[in-house]
Formats: structure tokens, C-alpha cells, sequence
């Protein structure tokens, strides 16, 4: 299954990937700054997001995929 979104798709794998590095990060900053973080609520975010809005994301996050798609 592929995500269509923008010039370069990402497959639903490649996004999972990416959602997860980003939750790491953020969650990481959140126990860093003793401030709370559900987990539940910014995978959701993150999982109805367009391709490029993730990108962008994973960029402020400094995460990448892997895979080389971001």
C-alpha cells in the first residue's frame, strides 16, 4: 500500500518508520522539559498527515528515514 501524496509517495512502511522516530524525539524532549506527552495523541496527528507536512516535521526533528525516502 502507498500513501499518495506529492512527487515522491512514501509506502506505509516508510511512514510508520518515520512516525515513530519522530515520536522518540519529541517524547525524549518532553521527559528533558518534565512536561506530559500522550503518545496516543501525536501518533494520531502524525498519522492522518500528508507526506510533506511529515517530512517537514522529521526535518525540525533532524530524523531520517533509513530507507532514504526523507
Amino acid at each position: 500500500m502507498y500513501i499518495k501524496q506529492g512527487a515522491q509517495d512514501m509506502t506505509t512502511e516508510q511512514k510508520k518508520e518515520l512516525i515513530w522516530k519522530i515520536i522518540e524525539v519529541l517524547k525524549g524532549q518532553s521527559i528533558l522539559h518534565n512536561k506530559p506527552f500522550d503518545v496516543g495523541d501525536v501518533f494520531i496527528s502524525l498519522a492522518f498527515s500528508s507526506d510533506e507536512k511529515l517530512k517537514k516535521i522529521a526535518s525540525l526533528c533532524k530524523v531520517k528515514l533509513t530507507g532514504g525516502a526523507a
